[in-house]
């Protein structure tokens, strides 16, 4: 009997002991209404966003859940905020991007993704997001551009894309886009731009690609791209 009775002590021991180390393993980060953010690590070792509490429509305006070192967003985690209007992801370390992660973000008008580590895009990542107005992936490791990853952002009209790893621009990365009125694509290395690339861009005011085309790559002169001798910059949405 008191062998088992040591068994069972020390398995409760064991339970409160794992018990602590979880909690010691998630943080908090930010309160939206009722609903709470927090960063947990997982077992690979990984920093998770989870979110915990009732989360209803009373989680509105402006989500900041910058500089916490995250490297992965949990699925489901910004399902039914329908009142949120800007998310900033921003200074985090994410590597990729659950596919439809934002997609119940339905009155989202400014996304900030700009320093981070993400190297890929789902093609559906953006998708549903029709009143979203600007959008920072400036920063990141982005190679290329799914077709139609832009392609339900009918309101956008600022995409900021500098100091990536674009080595191309296909006919259908910025399809979509009819009122996109700045395009900064400066400080990456592109090689091959599509002669429609661009075509489908009539609101474009501004188009910076300053040291981002290389230049041994030939440009076709009917895309007309600017490229001028300009500062890097972040988001700046009230000068463009």
């Amino acid at each position: 009997m008191r062998g088992a009775a040591r068994i069972h002590h020390a398995f409760v021991a064991l339970l409160i002991l794992c018990g602590r180390k979880s909690l010691a393993a998630e943080t908090h980060i930010a309160d939206c209404g009722a609903c709470v953010f927090s960063k947990r690590t997982t077992p690979d070792n990984n920093i998770a966003l989870v979110r915990s509490g009732s989360c209803t429509a009373d989680c509105t305006g402006r989500l900041d859940l910058s500089q916490q070192g995250l490297t992965a967003i949990s699925e489901g985690v910004f399902d039914g905020l329908s009142g949120v209007t800007e998310l900033v992801l921003a200074e985090n370390s994410l590597s990729s991007l659950p596919s439809g992660v934002f997609g119940e973000l339905s009155s989202l008008e400014h996304l900030e993704l700009q320093d981070n580590a993400i190297t890929a895009l789902p093609s559906d990542v953006f998708a549903g997001l029709s009143t979203l107005v600007t959008i920072a992936l400036s920063g990141n490791t982005l190679s290329t551009l799914p077709a139609g990853v832009f392609a339900d952002l009918g309101a956008l009209t600022y995409l900021e894309i500098s100091d990536n790893s674009l080595t191309r621009l296909d006919a259908g990365s910025f399809a979509g886009l009819a009122r996109l009125s700045a395009l900064l694509l400066d400080h990456n290395s592109i090689g091959n731009v599509h002669q429609s690339a661009l075509a489908q861009l009539k609101a474009l005011q501004v188009r910076r690609l300053q040291r981002s085309i290389d230049a041994a790559s030939p440009l076709t002169p009917a895309l007309d791209l600017v490229i001028a001798a300009q500062p890097k910059s972040r988001v700046c949405r009230g000068s463009i």
